[in-house]
């Protein structure tokens, strides 16, 4: 069995996030502790982040430098001044690949977004899943986007008491200013577009284990449950997954689920209503047929195996 420590198979938080790839890097300015902040994309230089899924939104505006978005079987190549808005239920990558880059980029939760109120209906198609994330600007176009992130940056720099709200207008400001432009930069089908699809499904797998906890468990327990993080259609998953391995989605996740079963039940003090749980098992017997169906054996005879002595 593949051992990893990874993140777990729920969205990293906008503080994980930055804890995890930003630690090192000052921030222009941060309010609401989780729900927002801002960094200049001078101070990253070549450096890429991994594939997976955000819960936050995340808005750049490049000024300067060449980089790559991967979104599952897509991608945008992106070189001179662009607006790149992010999708926290889309997982994606993004690979630098000039070590010259300059502009800005904030990153926002829904409920800040939002501040509590309904959401403006006039930003839902663009705040819509499934809307392309990238901008190309043209020349006349970066002065506005450049002076709505330069006011919300001199504002975060001020203690108002309603900073957060102010901070908020301008974001949305930037959201309908974006709006304005309407269409979205070109992408390219990645060649190997079913390898990439396998590899990715087999990484969002492999990040759900080890399992930690029982009262945390697997989220993705179906290839139903994976499609729609990686933007395709069940079916396509399935058949994709099954060209470039060999095997279904659905053996692939019992092989893992089967493997952590055994690591748990040999390795862990807990109870096989935890195990079953933490496995993603609505009732015990459900563990209990699913394991024996595969192994022959029941998950008691693994856990106590002087019970096979004949």
């Amino acid at each position: 069995m593949k051992t990893c420590s990874p993140p777990p198979a729920a969205a990293i938080s906008l503080p994980e996030f930055e804890h995890r790839y930003l630690g090192k890097v000052p921030s222009v300015g941060g309010l609401q502790a989780g729900q927002f902040a801002a960094y200049s994309r001078a101070d990253f230089g070549q450096v890429s982040l991994p594939y997976q899924r955000r819960d936050f939104y995340k808005l750049s505006l490049l000024t300067r430098g060449t980089s790559q978005l991967h979104q599952a079987t897509r991608g945008w190549a992106i070189a001179g001044p662009a607006v790149v808005l992010s999708h926290p239920l889309v997982p994606h990558a993004w690979e630098t690949l000039s070590d010259e880059q300059s502009g800005l980029f904030c990153l926002f939760t829904p409920e800040f977004l939002h501040g509590g109120a309904t959401a403006d209906q006039a930003l839902s198609p663009l705040l819509a899943l499934g809307r392309d994330p990238v901008y190309v600007l043209e020349p006349g176009q970066l002065p506005a986007f450049e002076s709505l992130f330069s006011q919300l940056l001199t504002e975060l720099g001020t203690d108002y008491p309603h900073q957060a709200t102010v901070v908020r207008h301008y974001l949305h400001l930037l959201l309908h200013q974006l709006q304005r432009l309407r269409a979205p930069a070109p992408n390219f089908v990645h060649p190997t577009a079913a390898d990439r699809l396998a590899a990715l499904f087999l990484e969002l797998l492999a990040r759900q284990f080890p399992v930690a906890r029982p009262d945390q468990p697997l989220q993705l327990r179906a290839p139903q449950d994976f499609a729609p993080l990686l933007g395709v259609h069940v079916n396509y998953l399935n058949r994709a997954v099954r060209a470039v391995t060999g095997k279904t989605t659905t053996a692939h996740l019992a092989e893992w689920r089967l493997a952590e079963a055994r690591r748990l039940l040999q390795h862990t003090p807990w109870s096989l209503t935890d195990i079953a749980e933490a496995l993603g098992f609505a009732y015990p017997t459900h563990f209990h047929n699913f394991f024996k169906h595969h192994t022959g054996l029941t998950p008691q005879q693994v856990r106590q195996p002087q019970a096979l002595v004949v």
